[in-house]
């Protein structure tokens, strides 16, 4: 299937790219762990480098060129790609947050904040409910008092 030289910058098409993005970070994490400096097999760079492309298309046409870093040429370590890899997602995420692209990933940051939002939102709703159950029930004191009291 032929590649198309740009990439539509919609918030689906976000949304896949971090899926994408997050799914080889977490294999190549594994791999990185047990044997960092060991030279990558030629397809997981080239796996990596069309990754890489596609976030690159991606940026530029939100109009940021140079956004996303590239492997070196030559033989790439697991050490170099998982170093390249989490500053690519650490700067499409950045590019997300500046576009206002919805990426609900709880490990990302994206996530994180709207988690964060989320349960602030969660805890007023719940703060304003007990003021006005509290209000509500201070008014029906009153009331009755006025009601005893004539």
């Amino acid at each position: 299937m032929p590649r198309r030289k740009t990439s539509t910058p919609t918030p689906a098409a976000y949304a896949a790219l971090m899926a994408r993005l997050a799914a080889v970070l977490g294999f190549m994490t594994a791999q990185g762990k047990s044997r960092p400096t060991l030279e990558a097999p030629e397809g997981t760079i080239r796996l990596v480098r069309a990754l890489l492309t596609d976030l690159r298309r991606f940026a530029t046409g939100l109009g940021h060129k140079r956004t996303i870093p590239a492997l070196p040429h030559g033989p790439v370590k697991f050490s170099t790609l998982l170093l390249v890899l989490g500053e690519a997602k650490a700067r499409l995420e950045t590019l997300g947050l500046e576009h206002g692209f919805p990426y609900a990933d709880p490990r990302s940051l994206k996530g994180r904040i709207d988690a964060a939002n989320t349960d602030m939102a969660a805890l007023l709703a719940s703060a304003t409910a007990s003021f006005r159950r509290r209000r509500q029930q201070r008014m029906d004191e009153e009331e009755r008092e006025t009601q005893w009291g004539e």
